[in-house]
């Protein structure tokens, strides 16, 4: 050693005793240590994004019943609203007797030979001849149809054609002898079967049907003859 205190204090240091020994990594230990290396990372971070985002939405789904599109799922503890029964509406009740009393008034004219349509035609035509046109625009229904019955009614020979006078390309509907007999026939089973389903009613019963289904035809303005 040096015995020259003032030269030895003139001497050179280390250079590692002139850093901040406070700091580790100025430690002779870790004196030519090599650095830790970073994690390696995801080529694809967006994908686990994106899966760990959907993840999230499905496990939140069932707690609070929205699904992960956004939209409010149903609740499937309510209960459905009840719907009405059956026999609640007005109009279950007047198909339920309007069948019955079609289809047995049916049978009555059946037995005579022709069909309620067929009957509607001879009513209309007993208070006189009409022309085809006439007769539809009455009945609610096309030329087509009217000539279709006419066809029948011909065949049975309860009916007859004729020419308008003065204009060929016209024609008119009449009774025969025939069928001008049969209609107070077919008109009297019409009677029996009302009475067969609503004589029980009272007059004044029977009446407030009627002004009841006439207040609904003209409201609706149905013009249709019902047939069946």
């Amino acid at each position: 050693m040096d015995a020259d205190p003032a030269r030895a204090a003139r001497r050179p240091r280390p250079a590692i005793l002139l850093q901040d020994l406070s700091d580790p990594t100025n430690s002779p230990a870790t004196a030519g240590a090599t650095e830790p290396k970073s994690p390696r990372r995801s080529p694809f971070p967006g994908a686990f994004r994106r899966r760990g985002a959907l993840a999230k939405k499905l496990l939140t789904w069932k707690q609070t019943r929205y699904s992960f599109l956004g939209n409010k799922g149903a609740d499937m503890s309510a209960k459905p609203k009840p719907i009405a029964a059956l026999d609640s509406h007005v109009g279950f009740w007047l198909r339920f007797v309007s069948n019955q009393v079609s289809h047995a008034f049916s049978l009555k004219t059946q037995a005579r030979g022709v069909t309620v349509a067929e009957w509607v035609v001879m009513r209309e035509l007993y208070d006189g001849a009409l022309r085809p046109t006439d007769l539809a625009e009455r009945m609610g229904m096309t030329r087509g149809a009217i000539s279709k019955l006419a066809d029948r009614l011909l065949d049975k020979k309860l009916i007859a054609r004729a020419a308008v006078a003065g204009d060929q390309r016209a024609q008119i509907l009449s009774l025969t002898a025939a069928g001008r007999a049969l209609t107070p026939e077919l008109a009297a089973l019409a009677d029996m079967n009302d009475e067969d389903f609503f004589g029980h009613l009272s007059p004044s019963e029977r009446e407030a049907i009627k002004a009841a289904m006439k207040e609904i035809v003209r409201r609706r303005e149905l013009k249709a003859v019902p047939l069946d």
